[in-house]
């Protein structure tokens, strides 16, 4: 999101604030650990709106992680692979969801290969019990579908007999991607 290295978006998702939060758990400190986790979406909503203007072209590498995960293809090695192909010269999987009334479906919900997209939001939804996430919706012009990208953490390794639920945002941030039609 032309920020060098990442090296400001790992500062949010990976830094102060994440060790701050492991060191609430095992202090048995709960209450400071919402606060942190809002400050988290806080900055990386900041930091989401001073690199994607609403409405505006979506930047070429988030356009084409959005086209990868709506085609099935998932992994970085072959996202870079893939990075300055044509789209139509991509050899996409098939992806297949399944419906108790119908069977086996193949997903059809793709972006086009020819069409722009654009970023139709920047936000943190206002519902939830959980601290709501800062996300980037990004939509094809001809298909309408959208990439909907926003943070997540895993579960962390047991360390010292404690394993920290995931819900506490204390081990290894990622982006998820989920594809709308």
């Amino acid at each position: 999101m032309g920020d060098k290295n990442s090296k400001e978006l790992k500062e949010i998702m990976n830094g102060k604030e994440m060790m701050k939060r492991r060191q609430l758990y095992v202090a048995g400190k709960f209450v400071g650990i919402r606060e942190s986790q809002e400050k988290t979406m806080s900055d990386l909503l900041v930091y989401f709106r001073s690199r994607v203007t609403k409405k505006s072209a979506a930047l070429h590498k988030l356009e084409h992680l959005s086209k990868c995960v709506a085609r099935g293809i998932t992994k970085l090695s072959e996202f870079k692979k893939l990075l300055n192909v044509k789209e139509s010269d991509w050899n996409s999987p098939v992806i297949l969801h399944t419906s108790l009334e119908r069977g086996w479906d193949v997903v059809t919900h793709v972006f086009h290969t020819d069409e722009n997209l654009f970023i139709d939001r920047v936000f943190r939804p206002t519902q939830s019990h959980a601290v709501p996430r800062a996300q980037v919706h990004i939509k094809g012009k001809k298909s309408n579908i959208t990439a909907r990208i926003y943070p997540n953490y895993k579960n962390s390794y047991p360390s010292n007999d404690i394993r920290i639920p995931a819900e506490n945002w204390v081990n290894t941030p990622c982006f998820h991607v989920w594809i709308d039609d």
